[in-house]
């Protein structure tokens, strides 16, 4: 009986410890959960939207509060809240984007935001599964319709299966037939059943989910047809220095169950389970949702502790390059090798635009920047700030390409024509510090910046600076400006942490200096980081002194290119404060003169003879005894006429693209053999909105020279990607009415280049019978008949004739009632006389603006004629607009020149030695210029040469 009462006391401990254990499983979650503190971090959805019941569930679970006002989390569920003003909030917030793309209210504007801070592309496609395709109160009576519509036939589906639209096409995926078992989710916790809806989208990542489609043969094939990706980011990640978070590509929050009580355990406990509900996305909420945002909450709730800020920034790793006396190295590991700078010079303005009018889409930037490495070059050079659509796209580049990535050259330009040309004048020196400080922190993805004018603004949230090489400071100064700036501010110098200016400075140079010194501090301060700097310079203000630019009097103050000095070698460095210092130069090889001049220059030769660029290259180095020295621009432009001629035939303008490569290429190996550090190509693409001495005053009204293309402009005609004006629609002025006439058809054509003539003959035409094609521009008033402005010469050769009054080479813009026959050459100067110190005497050089090369085309029985409108006296013709002034002078600035407007243009064509058929054609206008892109001839020529292009240690 004894036996039996122990055994019974077992029975009862035991079942009195279960009991107890039981009890304190329940209760003692609850009362822990009681115990737990309110968390620190309060939360707010942001916008019209509810919280979900999900997410509700763990702001109740984590004891969190509502703020309205500065919550620490937010929430969107709602698109129509991603504005500005909302945007601005996410600065040092973590953040919860879910399922926003495929909203109805959903813009533009709201999808390229929403793409921009999750870094997210949206294929337009959503989807769902349904658990009956046959069930109409469930299945969407639209995408029903839509479906009978696209397919002409009756909706027949029954079962299991998922729905994708883009609101106007309905993809049908059956299961068993279209897909295999069920969509799943893929995260850190495992695989699990995806039920809801869910975004068609892309993106660089990092992902933390992905869905997954097991799609049989036939669901491939009609995925292929949409080109859609069987799987595909479910759930995006932000580590940024500006905010933190995730973006949910579908409905991870949708609870669709009771909800359970809210104790210490629960979440383990369900998360665990072996069984979920079909169709309700318990199991994605319990081990993807709930965990995700338990993590974000748990790291923000460690940090506001602490007192960090509630994103943790990102540290740099010390700065990716460094630099010696001579050479820039980049770092590998632990060591360090030689980096040679094959790079190319970013001018953003498209065609159209002023210098700051930087497209804002991404897409552009990313079709650049993939071109720029089909190019072979490593690295590209902004001059300004540009817009974020920028760095977003050269952030998803280099992450998509971390074998071989572009890297930065990050200019920040100081505003031009300083007050009182002075440099250190405070407003000036502020205005530039504040820029300094922009462009850091945007390199960074690290700041939000006002909107301003002539500079870009937004949200910058895209860290690059592990690509940046480092920022290039100042632009191509103005002699006038250093030489007042050193006369207001004599005996000033600058001591600073990581640079300092010598004794034997410049207060410019010190200038220098100074901003240099606070780009370091900024970064090292901030980011714990030490990219190199550089200052920003040109030859007409090299330390050289050359001769060839004298006067008999001595006074350099009357020779532009060798009045001023901004030396390099007066700038000191703190080797323990800084990885390295360089010179970044823009060196042409026709511009200054003295680098043709100077007889020093002559004797240097490369494999194809005399090349005086590199003699100056070798003499500029020699003097560069500190820091290395990268050319950071040098260039061929292919436009139709010259500015300037080079002895070495490397002139300003007037060589073709075939040119532009051998010339480049030539430049590019004395830039190599001499030792500098890099070469970078001026430039990307040719911008409209350039202008050279030649044109610039002839482009009237001067803020609408872009929407035309100069084509005789060299500085609009750089680039190694052309932007060209689109083929024009032609109009028939003249059709033959009667027989015997050779002429059979005269039609007429404007683009946003050129006026386009065609002449159809009778007969197979080779120039051999005399033709002209006379042009009045404008009406003279008061005249009785018509005044002609231009004679187009067809043969012996081609060439553009002017009248008399009309030269506006020579500063005339009126014609005058003279025979064709008196009409004269269009002569341009180019190059002026030039006497150097040892007695060297350079005659003046002309261009005959006259002659048509290339801009006639003859084709069986068909005459091409292409007038630039440059040469034909248009100042704007996208307004109509022509040169006409009574006054004759020669402009010394711009919008001088009186103009005209040109409704009509009046022809004469003379043929078959008659007396010519006149006729009239009406111009038209335009507001936004019609063009499209290429990659010049140069291109490919240029890539395969960098590609083989190696740099020995």
């Amino acid at each position: 009986m004894n036996r039996y009462k122990h055994i019974y006391r077992i029975v009862q401990v035991f079942f009195v410890m279960v009991t107890v254990a039981l009890l304190l499983t329940i209760l003692l979650p609850i009362w822990m959960y009681d115990e737990k503190d309110n968390s620190d971090i309060t939360y707010n959805m942001i916008g019209g939207a509810t919280l979900s019941q999900g997410a509700g569930w763990i702001t109740d679970y984590n004891k969190m509060d509502r703020e309205d006002k500065d919550a620490d989390l937010l929430f969107f569920r709602d698109a129509k809240a991603l504005t500005e003003a909302n945007e601005r909030k996410l600065s040092g917030k973590g953040v919860i984007f879910e399922r926003l793309f495929s909203q109805e209210t959903l813009n533009l504007d709201v999808k390229r935001r929403l793409e921009y801070l999750t870094g997210a592309s949206y294929s337009g496609f959503w989807g769902k599964t349904y658990e009956d395709l046959g069930d109409r109160e469930v299945v969407p009576a639209l995408l029903i319709a839509q479906y009978e519509i696209n397919a002409r036939i009756k909706w027949n589906f029954h079962g299991e299966g998922i729905l994708i639209t883009d609101g106007s096409k309905v993809i049908v995926l059956k299961q068993g037939e279209d897909y295999k078992g069920r969509m799943k989710c893929k995260t850190v916790n495992g695989e699990m059943t995806y039920y809801g809806y869910f975004e068609i989208t892309s993106g660089v990542g990092p992902f933390a989910g992905e869905f997954s489609l097991n799609l049989t043969d036939t669901g491939s094939e009609i995925f292929e047809t949409y080109d859609l990706p069987e799987a595909f980011p479910a759930i995006y990640k932000f580590e940024r220095n500006l905010y933190d978070g995730y973006y949910f590509a579908g409905d991870f929050s949708a609870l669709n169950i009771e909800e359970p009580y809210a104790y210490e355990t629960m979440p383990w406990l369900l998360g665990h389970k072996g069984i979920y509900e079909k169709y309700k996305n318990e199991e994605v909420y319990w081990k993807a949702y709930f965990p995700i945002l338990s993590k974000l909450i748990a790291g923000m709730e460690s940090r506001k502790e602490t007192g960090q800020p509630l994103v943790a920034r990102k540290e740099a790793d010390k700065g990716v390059f460094l630099a010696d006396s001579k050479k820039i190295y980049i770092r590998d590991g632990e060591d360090k090798k030689p980096f040679f700078i094959k790079g190319v010079n970013l001018g953003a303005a498209l065609p159209g635009k002023a210098f700051t009018e930087f497209p804002q889409d991404k897409e552009t930037y990313s079709g650049w920047l993939t071109q720029m490495a089909s190019l072979n070059v490593n690295t590209v050079r902004v001059y300004t700030l540009l817009p974020p659509a920028f760095y977003q796209a050269y952030y998803e580049y280099n992450a998509t390409h971390e074998s071989e990535p572009i890297y930065l050259l990050q200019e920040i330009w100081p505003e031009e024509d300083p007050e009182g040309n002075d440099y250190l004048r405070e407003n000036y020196n502020e205005t530039y510090r504040k820029e300094i400080e922009y462009a850091i922190r945007a390199v960074h993805g690290d700041i939000i910046i006002p909107e301003r004018s002539y500079r870009s603004y937004g949200m910058y949230a895209y860290d690059v600076s592990p690509y940046l090489i480092g920022y290039l400071v100042g632009r191509e100064l103005e002699p006038d400006e250093v030489l007042s700036t050193d006369r207001q501010n004599a005996g000033y110098g600058y001591q600073g942490e990581y640079l300092y200016s010598e004794q034997s400075a410049t207060p410019t140079e010190a200038w220098l200096a100074q901003s240099c010194d606070y780009v370091l501090s900024l970064e090292d301060e901030r980011y714990e980081n030490r990219p190199l700097t550089a200052i920003v310079n040109w030859p007409t203000l090299d330390p050289l002194e050359h001769d060839s630019e004298w006067n008999p009097s001595g006074n350099k103050d009357l020779q532009y290119n060798d009045r001023a000095v901004v030396d390099i070698n007066n700038i000191g460095m703190n080797p323990d404060k800084t990885n390295g210092f360089f010179g970044a130069y823009h060196i042409y090889p026709n511009y200054p003169d003295f680098i043709n001049h100077d007889v020093g220059y002559d004797s240097y030769e490369d494999e194809q003879g005399r090349f005086r660029y590199g003699g100056y290259l070798e003499a500029f180095l020699e003097q560069h005894k500190k820091y290395p020295a990268l050319v950071a621009e040098y260039g061929i432009s292919t436009s139709m006429a010259t500015a300037h001629y080079s002895p070495d035939g490397y002139h300003h303008g007037g060589l073709s693209e075939a040119e532009q490569a051998s010339g480049i290429i030539r430049m590019t190996d004395a830039i190599v053999k001499e030792g500098y550090a890099g070469a970078v190509i001026f430039e990307w693409m040719d911008e409209w909105v350039k202008k050279t001495w030649t044109t610039e005053n002839y482009m009237i009204p001067y803020n609408r020279h872009m929407l035309w293309h100069n084509v005789i402009d060299p500085e609009q005609n750089y680039g190694l990607l052309a932007y060209q004006a689109a083929p024009p629609v032609m109009k028939t002025i003249y059709v033959r009415t009667k027989e015997g006439d050779s002429l059979k058809r005269v039609a007429v054509g404007q683009d946003t280049a050129y006026l386009n003539i065609e002449l159809t003959f009778d007969k197979e035409n080779d120039l051999s019978e005399p033709i002209s094609l006379a042009l009045s521009t404008y009406a003279m008033k008061g005249e009785p008949k018509t005044i002609w402005e231009f004679s187009v010469q067809l043969v012996p050769e081609p060439k553009l004739l002017v009248n008399p009054g009309y030269n506006w080479v020579q500063g005339r813009y009126a014609s005058i009632n003279v025979p064709l026959p008196s009409f004269e050459e269009m002569i341009l100067q180019t190059n002026a006389k030039n006497l150097t110190k040892e007695g060297v005497f350079t005659p003046a050089q002309y261009l005959n603006l006259s002659q048509l090369k290339g801009l006639v085309t003859v084709e069986d029985q068909k005459v091409w004629i292409r007038l630039p409108y440059g040469l034909i006296g248009f100042s704007d013709p996208s307004s109509q607009k022509v040169l006409y002034d009574p006054e004759s002078f020669i402009p010394d600035g711009i919008d001088q020149i009186g103009v005209e407007a040109t409704p009509e243009i009046r022809m004469k064509v003379v043929y078959d030695k008659k007396e010519g058929l006149e006729m009239g054609y009406k111009t038209i206008a335009w507001d936004e210029p019609d063009y499209v892109e290429r990659q010049k001839d140069s291109f490919k020529t240029l890539s395969d040469y960098f590609k083989k292009l190696k740099i020995s240690d």
